[in-house]
Order: C-alpha cells, then structure tokens, then sequence
C-alpha cells in the first residue's frame, strides 16, 4: 500500500493523485464497517486485529472525514515524506520516543532508523511482536506517560 504511494510520489504529482484519487474512491465507497477489514488483509496479524476491533470502524470514520473535502492533504503528506523535510532534524533539541513496529508493513523499519541516527535526544524502541497499529492503538497513554516522565 504505501510502497505503491510512494513510488507514485516519486514519479510525478499526477502518479501521485491517481493513486491517491483510486485509494480515497475506495474509502468513501465502502460501508465504514468494512473499511477495516479490507485494510486487514494488507497487514500483519497484530495490525489485523486492532482493524477488527472498534478502532477499525473509528479509523474509517475519520479517513472519511478527512478525505470529504478532498485528498490534496493525502498528497501533501506523501510529498513531505518523500522529500526535503525543510530543517535539519539535528537541530531538534527535544527529548523524542520513538516506537516503530518490527512487523510494520505500511512503514518499513528502516524509515524509522534514520531519524533514531539523526535525533540528538532519542529513544528509539522496536516493538518485536507490534505493526503499524498495533504499536500505538492501546497504548499510547502508557507511551505518552513514559515521555511525561523523562521530561519529569
């Protein structure tokens, strides 16, 4: 899924918005229950489950709020992952915890070493049994508290 965005955004604006364009039809025209399960079959099982949960239908309700006036915001988010980020990220003097899933198949772990390499002040912590999902839905709070925490 994200592999074809990506690839999209890194030929053209156009290749972009026609991936974007098919993916978005997709969301708004599918009934909100069944959003997550299609998503589901893309991911791994620790992803497919938070997908089956409340969170599924919840996930949809707001992609499709987030996509009734458009998807320009979907394709100004891939162009800002895809390039230049404007800033030197070693310039970031704030304390960061960084949580990537090891099964992740929407982000690959790579993508979240480089900025554990550049941060100055990181954690970088990999949940071995955890997805794209799975790592925050469910525990953000215990996530949020360990930063609260470390900043003391």
């Amino acid at each position: 899924m994200s592999v074809i965005q990506f690839r999209a955004a890194a030929r053209s604006v156009e290749a972009c918005r026609a991936v974007i364009s098919q993916m978005a039809t997709a969301v708004r025209e599918h009934d909100l229950a069944e959003v997550g399960p299609a998503m589901a079959s893309l991911l791994p099982k620790a992803d497919a489950t938070v997908l089956h949960s409340v969170y599924g239908v919840e996930n949809a309700v707001s992609m499709r709020h987030g996509l009734a006036a458009g998807y320009a915001g979907w394709s100004d988010d891939l162009h800002a992952l895809t390039g230049p980020w404007g800033f030197d990220p070693s310039t970031i003097t704030a304390p960061v915890e960084l949580w990537h899933g090891a099964m992740d198949r929407v982000v690959p772990l790579a993508h979240a070493k480089w900025p554990a390499r550049h941060l100055p002040d990181v954690r970088f912590h990999v949940g071995d049994r955890e997805g794209h999902l799975s790592i925050a839905v469910g525990s953000l709070g215990e996530k949020l508290d360990q930063l609260a925490a470390r900043l003391g």
